[in-house]
């Protein structure tokens, strides 16, 4: 589903404390994360609907799995390295990230990845880019989140 954007989404996010609906500074920015733009015209803030989602998705940086890691030092060079925390979650991480409620206002379009017809469209029209990439299909976050399909002679 392309949705036009209607009053406002209430949403959440977890941000850094002195301004928690910001962008992080252009200076201290990666350009590391899942939707960033490559070429560092644009960045993404992570709103979601519940608070549990806005934790996983600050977090998952101090989980990643092992290929994703060895994928991103392959693709962006040993300094990459760095972009993955060597220590868990601290008390001070935990003290200068908040959880903030907040009224989006959008000027444009909204994207429902989860809805699949919609997601087939996005893949056909960026088909070159995502195989540029390696990328076969897009999938959502709850894509990963459940097992593949069984099937009636799938006896494992």
């Amino acid at each position: 589903m392309i949705a036009e954007p209607d009053g406002g989404l209430a949403l959440l996010r977890v941000g850094y404390h002195l301004d928690p609906l910001g962008f992080t500074p252009r200076e201290l920015y990666g350009f590391n994360h899942r939707f960033d733009n490559i070429h560092r015209r644009f960045r993404t803030l992570y709103f979601a609907d519940l608070p549990e989602t806005c934790l996983r998705e600050v977090l998952a940086d101090f989980r990643p799995n092992l290929a994703a890691r060895q994928r991103h030092i392959e693709r962006y060079g040993l300094d990459a390295a760095q972009d993955f925390a060597d220590m868990p979650v601290t008390a001070q991480w935990r003290v200068q990230h908040v959880l903030v409620a907040a009224m989006v206002r959008l000027d444009g379009p909204v994207i429902d990845l989860t809805d699949v017809a919609t997601r087939q469209e996005v893949e056909h029209r960026h088909a070159e880019l995502l195989l540029d990439y390696g990328l076969r299909h897009l999938r959502s976050a709850r894509d990963h989140h459940q097992p593949p399909p069984r099937h009636a002679d799938d006896r494992r």
